[in-house]
């Protein structure tokens, strides 16, 4: 199927692609100024060529024009000539994908039990009083909104549990047209929380604020314009 869900906000938008289609389906979809041929054959994993379509997809939708995708030396990707910050996550079945006029950082995740066995190694003392341990949906909303922050930092952040702290997780919104925070979601299923974290810049902690949108399949986390 194409786009299930786009998010748009006064400086920034995010649209996630399910995969469904066959990747020559995939493929058959791209615009013709966009000829990625090559990248494709020197892609070995299967699994990563559907994400580099959708990839290519979901960027020529949100930007509407023709554009060359580039990466830095650690991996983040970048658009060449343009004044546009965009952030690209992805998960089993889905690709998530965000443009914005400032930087930004996303992650998706589906609901997968494995962050349960990690808590150690992303969750502060704190954080695991905040939050109910035992229950797979607030420990993968942290982990989602550190892994946003990562992408996010202009400097590197090694250490989940020491380097990124949430301080606060709201109780979900279900009315997505909340004008204070300026989320207008095209779709009106799931739920959406407030989040307020910190992470270590030039030696100090410098406050950030994020969005985790949450579906009955998958968890979008991203930091607010």
């Amino acid at each position: 199927m194409p786009i299930c869900q786009q998010l748009n906000f006064e400086h920034s938008q995010f649209a996630v692609w399910k995969i469904t289609e066959k990747l020559d389906e995939l493929i058959a979809l791209l615009p013709d100024y966009i000829d990625i041929s090559t990248k494709l054959d020197n892609t070995k994993n299967e699994k990563r060529k559907f994400e580099l379509v959708c990839e290519y997809l979901l960027l020529h939708h949100l930007l509407n024009k023709p554009f060359e995708l580039c990466h830095k030396e650690n991996g983040s990707p970048y658009l060449k000539n343009s004044n546009k910050f965009i952030t690209i996550s992805h998960t089993i079945g889905y690709v998530a994908v965000g443009i914005a006029d400032t930087r930004i950082g996303a992650d998706i995740e589906i609901f997968r039990n494995k962050v349960l066995n990690i808590l150690d190694k992303f969750l502060t003392d704190k954080e695991k009083k905040l939050i109910d341990t035992q229950n797979l949906l607030e420990p993968l909303i942290i982990w989602c909104c550190k892994e946003s922050i990562f992408k996010y930092a202009p400097l590197p952040l090694y250490d989940f549990s020491k380097d990124i702290n949430i301080l606060e997780i709201s109780k979900p919104h279900d009315n997505f047209n909340i004008n204070k925070n300026k989320i207008d979601l095209s779709s009106k299923h799931g739920n959406v929380y407030f989040i307020n974290g910190e992470y270590m810049n030039n030696g100090f902690m410098t406050a950030i604020s994020l969005n985790s949108y949450v579906t009955n399949d998958y968890i979008l986390s991203f930091t607010k314009d």
